[in-house]
């Protein structure tokens, strides 16, 4: 019924099954808080232990399909926790996917992506131990919403992942990844371009490809630019694989009202001017202090530090050779001396 969308029939059959278990009918309804979530425990402990608590968890998922069906997200929210909190049951592998499959959309469409990767995971495992196909479905849900969270886990790395890395149906999800932990915009395109049908056929990943395309494209931003103070717009444009100007003023402006990115953009000039970011004389950088977060520092790290403390160094020596001109040499001298990246 749930993939003939009668959601009339299926109403009536969950609501025939909360009678027959002797829940309320304010279940269906949606009565959320403590009440679904009591009914929901005294109906396990009453039938006696785990059967009672698989019942109300197999009614959950049927609730879970329709109010997803029905895009009723505070429903589905109730449904959803109704499920979570139910004790002792052990329902059949496929509705516990079912689940976990739906509960992670649910979280997608709040951005809730690490939440979401939690229960993607869950939902492919509960297929796979069903030996149910639907695994690769739920697997492209995982790096997906992986991706969106800018997760340095690669869902791959686990041994569960990683039996299925190679599959026809999921190898462009396993290039997609690794192009996008290397920030490597270009070849993520090509990707996704190359399998277009194998990745936007599924409609719930074609939903999220633009988010995912804005994700790559601030890492992009954050990681290359990161020791400039003045680069051109055309020049991020030109980095990220020639998008328009526009959509770089945008992406850098949903970073620095985020507060990731401290500076502003010179419409007039096209340029993205950062603060230059220094450390406090009594602040312990990170970077050479391994206490700090006691891990141990990478490679790149020493030469971003190494890179900010050239800068600095350059800025100062301009400023002293402008004081030595006098005043007015000054003023030009430092407005020359502003390195752009072009």
């Amino acid at each position: 019924m749930y993939e003939m969308n009668e959601t009339a029939k299926l109403q009536l059959v969950i609501r025939d099954l909360l009678i027959s278990s002797g829940q309320s009918v304010d279940v269906l309804e949606g009565e959320s808080g403590g009440a679904t979530t009591t009914a929901g425990e005294s109906t396990s402990s009453s039938a006696g232990g785990s059967s009672g608590g698989t019942h109300v968890m197999e009614i959950a998922a049927l609730q879970i399909q329709l109010y997803s069906k029905l895009k009723d997200t505070k429903k589905l929210r109730a449904a959803y926790h109704r499920a979570q909190n139910a004790r002792g049951g052990i329902p059949h592998p496929r509705t516990r996917a079912l689940i976990e499959e739906l509960g992670g959309k649910m979280h997608m469409s709040q951005r809730n992506f690490n939440d979401a990767s939690q229960a993607f995971f869950q939902a492919f495992k509960s297929y796979d131990e069903a030996g149910d196909r639907s695994r690769l479905r739920c697997l492209k849900y995982l790096v997906m919403a992986s991706m969106l969270h800018a997760s340095s886990i690669n869902p791959f790395d686990s041994h569960e992942a990683r039996a299925h890395r190679d599959d026809p149906e999921i190898v462009a999800m396993t290039n997609l990844v690794q192009a996008f932990h290397s920030g490597d915009i270009k070849k993520f395109e090509k990707i996704l371009k190359k399998n277009e049908g194998r990745i936007m056929d599924d409609e719930f990943v074609r939903d999220h490809v633009a988010d995912l395309l804005r994700t790559i494209r601030t890492q992009v931003i954050m990681r290359n630019y990161a020791c400039y103070t003045r680069v051109r717009l055309e020049r991020i444009a030109r980095d990220l694989n020639d998008i328009p100007v526009e959509d770089v003023e945008s992406l850098l402006v949903a970073l620095i009202l985020d507060g990731k990115l401290d500076g502003h953009i010179d419409q007039v000039k096209g340029i993205l001017v950062k603060k230059s970011q220094r450390l406090d004389d009594g602040e312990k950088d990170p970077a050479t202090n391994p206490a700090v977060g006691g891990e141990d520092v990478s490679v790149e790290s020493r030469n971003l530090k190494s890179l900010m403390e050239l800068t600095s160094a350059l800025e100062h020596l301009t400023t002293m050779v402008s004081k030595v001109g006098g005043n007015t040499t000054s003023k030009s001298s430092s407005a020359a001396y502003q390195p752009v990246l072009q």
